[in-house]
Order: C-alpha cells, then structure tokens, then sequence
C-alpha cells in the first residue's frame, strides 16, 4: 500500500487543467524521451481506437460525451506500454512521456485507476503462497477484502481532488479488480458450490450499474451462482439468457451481458464448463436467431463466424508466420502432414509452463514423420521471442519455431478464436481442422495423435 501511495504521488496530483465546451478534450503531448513513436488511445471496454497520436504533433482535438475509461500505448508495442485512465468530457489531459519512455498522466484519476489495474497482480505475487495453499477460501476472500478496504480509503483520502464521476469508477474498479480474481479463485481454482459461504461478497455486486460494462464478467458469474442456488443445474443456454434479463432492470446492460455471454462460450470455453455441455453449433445458431435485434450483437458477430469457420472438418485459415532465419513460413507449406500447433506468447505463464510438455510429445518417434509440431508466437516484440528462445535452447524436440508479429491483434487469432492462451490446434493432412480446441500436451492428446496415425 505504501509503493502505491508512493507512485501516486510520483506521478503527481494535479487536477486536469483548462475546459473546452461542446465535451471537446485537448491532449496535449510532453515527451521527455527520444521516442519517436505515435500512441494510440483505445476504449478500455470496446478496445476500439479513440485516437491516434502522432508522436510529431503537440496538442490533438476529440470530442468525449460521458466518462470513458481508456488506455494509452505505443503504436508500435500496443500490449506492453499500457498505462490506464479515465476521459472526462471538457477536460484536458497531459500525457507524458519520461526519460525512460514510461507513460502517465497528469491526472490524479488516472495515477490511481493504473495502480489499481497493476496492483493486483503484484498483491497476488506477494502472496501466491498463501493464497494458493490455503485450505479455507474464507481466508482468501478476508485477504482481499482487506485490501479492497485499504484502497477504499485511499481513495477517499483525495475524494477533493476527484469529481464525483472520477471517484466512483476508482470505487467501482477497486472493488471490482478484486472480484474478479475472487471469481477465478472460487470457481476455477477451487470449483466451489454455488451454496458456499464464500460467495458472499457477490451480494455487493449492483446488478444495475452501467459501471458493470468494464466488467461483465463479474456480474455474469454473480447470475450464475444465483441462477444454480436457485434451479441446481443449468437447464440450458436460453434459461441462463432470460436469467440475465430478469436480474438486472437496465435492459440495455442485460443486452450488453447477453452479447458478451455468447462471445465468451465461444472464446473462453474453459471459463464456462457448466455451459460447455449445452453450446455446440446447433444450440448457437438457435442463440443467434433469439438475439437477432440484440443491439450489442457486434460483440460477437465476427468470433461466431469464426467458430463455424473452425469446426471440425472445415479449411483451416492459411496464415502466413515467421520462423528464426526471418523466413515467411504458411500453413499449406505443410500439406500432407499433420500439423499440432501450440499458441503461446512470453507474457503467459501457463504457456512457457507447458512448453517443455509440448517439446516432449514432439521427440515421440512415432510423431516424426507424419506430425508437423509448431509453436506460434502472438508476441508484438521480435527481439523479445527472439531472446526467450536464444535463453531456452535446452528445450529439446522437433518443433518449429514461428511467429506472428503483431501482437494480440491479428487475423490469426480471430480465425482460430485463441482469446486465452495456451490454445493447441489440430489440421489433417488436407488442411481442415481436426480440433481447433485439442487437449493441452498430456495423455490425452498423445492418445488423441496415435488414433489419428492408426487410421492412415
């Protein structure tokens, strides 16, 4: 708590500076560094571009008409120079850049919203031992909340230097950040009854508040806990929809959580094991047809395309990576093999945990001839893959090493719906999709690759 009170004051106190009518802002630009690099400010909740800021250019003019939670980043590294704040209509933001390349604000507001975002990750390292040995999940949840009280009233100690608005997302976000690792713990790490005492804290969740829309993970799992401590089991994807709309009164943020519903079964399967049983192709499209004047149904529209484009027995998208010579390297290079291709960036820990396992499964030599294994990176940085794998040459097996330079966001990933990582591909000789969800390297997957060699 003391380095968190301690960075705020780094990044100063100051309130934004002068106003503009018309909710016009002016970002101004202070660049202390020898970047030469334009930032791009995105949407926190939609990730859509709300500007892009030429590193060239002083002072840049947009319109904001409501609070907005944003984040800013180098053009050229978008996914590992984030800093976090919030835009208020008529007030003007200084962003500024240090000697050492390192982005902040000059609003108090912001200081504060990117050490709650960054915090929790640090409080969670400082205390895996704990967390993750405790035998009460009570405990846990009293470690949490603790913190989430310290930070309450810090926050509350610059409550004159906040607008109201400023104020209650820094609340919001406080409570909420700590929620939603409660929620990963209670249901993934721990898989406990919905009946269980620890899921006592979801009563503090508002089930109306639009601040839900920065979080609608929270609020789908509070409706989950509720919708099984009433009915046991889930019925079906429908009930569980029609559930949603009938917890929350602001029918806008009902249709905003059915739209992220659907896109999460898709893309975090993992995250919604109950439901698994109950989606396939057939149940979606009945989904797609309940939901077809659902105004938020761009939410999901182009990770449903791509889930039909990645069933079984479909042509895998031919993508184009890059291997260690710097060489282009395409899917269709390996026609008549079958290619088992592993997802994986540096920043995912469960990746590297499970990379000497997919190195292994690689050296079977029953695998050799007919088994094409390949390890695609989703790093924005060459160099970093690059001295990650110079550092791990002890990995041993018959892997190709590629990949797609561009980070998060590409065409790759949206084809094969890899929202989380680790994700492992499977493609037949032919280039059509075995399993665009296959088993982490295990057991089961190597049952899985000798069943397909027998049948060939």
């Amino acid at each position: 708590m003391r380095q968190f009170l301690n960075l705020i004051f780094l990044a100063g106190i100051m309130l934004l500076g002068g106003c503009n009518p018309n909710n016009q802002v002016r970002i101004f630009i202070d660049n202390q560094s020898e970047l030469k690099d334009s930032l791009v400010i995105r949407d926190f909740i939609t990730q859509e571009h709300i500007v892009i800021l030429p590193y060239n250019v002083p002072v840049t003019l947009i319109k904001i008409d409501y609070p907005t939670l944003f984040s800013i980043a180098r053009l050229s590294d978008p996914d590992n120079s984030l800093y976090w704040g919030i835009l208020s209509p008529n007030r003007d933001k200084t962003i500024k850049i240090d000697s050492g390349e390192k982005l902040g604000t000059n609003c108090l507001a912001d200081s504060l919203l990117h050490q709650l975002f960054v915090s929790n990750n640090s409080f969670i390292g400082q205390h895996q031992n704990f967390i993750f040995r405790a035998e009460d999940p009570i405990e846990v949840f009293n470690l949490f909340d603790s913190l989430i009280i310290q930070r309450d009233s810090l926050i509350n100690r610059f409550e004159k230097n906040l607008t109201s608005a400023e104020r209650e997302i820094l609340l919001f976000q406080n409570s909420g950040r700590a929620y939603s690792f409660l929620f990963f713990y209670g249901r993934l790490i721990k898989n406990l009854d919905p009946d269980n005492p620890y899921w006592e804290f979801i009563k503090h969740i508002d089930n109306h508040s639009n601040y839900n829309r920065s979080l609608p993970h929270n609020l789908l799992y509070k409706f989950e806990i509720e919708y099984l401590r009433k009915h046991h089991e889930l019925k079906s994807i429908p009930s569980f929809i029609d559930f949603i709309h009938l917890q929350t009164n602001n029918r806008d943020l009902a249709n905003y959580l059915t739209a992220i519903y659907i896109k999460e079964l898709i893309a975090s399967p993992s995250y919604w094991k109950r439901h698994n049983k109950l989606f396939d192709a057939v149940s979606l499209q009945q989904i797609l047809e309940e939901q077809k004047n659902n105004p938020y149904r761009e939410v999901y529209e182009r990770v449903v395309e791509n889930f039909f484009a990645s069933q079984k027995g479909m042509e895998a998208f031919n993508f184009t990576a890059i291997d260690t010579k710097n060489q282009p390297v395409k899917l269709s290079d390996f026609s008549g093999q079958f290619v088992l291709i592993a997802v994986w960036a540096t920043w995912c820990g469960p990746c590297i945990a499970q990379k000497p396992h997919f190195y292994k499964l690689s050296s079977n030599h029953n695998f050799r001839d007919n088994i094409q294994f390949i390890t695609i990176s989703v790093e924005s940085s060459i160099d970093r893959w690059q001295n990650f794998l110079a550092e791990n040459r002890n990995l041993q097996g018959e892997v190709l090493e590629l990949i797609v330079p561009a980070g998060k966001r590409t065409e790759f990933l949206e084809r094969y719906s890899a929202t989380f990582l680790p994700k492992y591909i499977l493609i037949d000789q032919e280039g059509k999709i075995i399993d665009a969800d296959a088993p982490k390297p295990s057991q089961e997957l190597e049952s899985m690759l000798n069943g397909l060699l027998s049948m060939n």
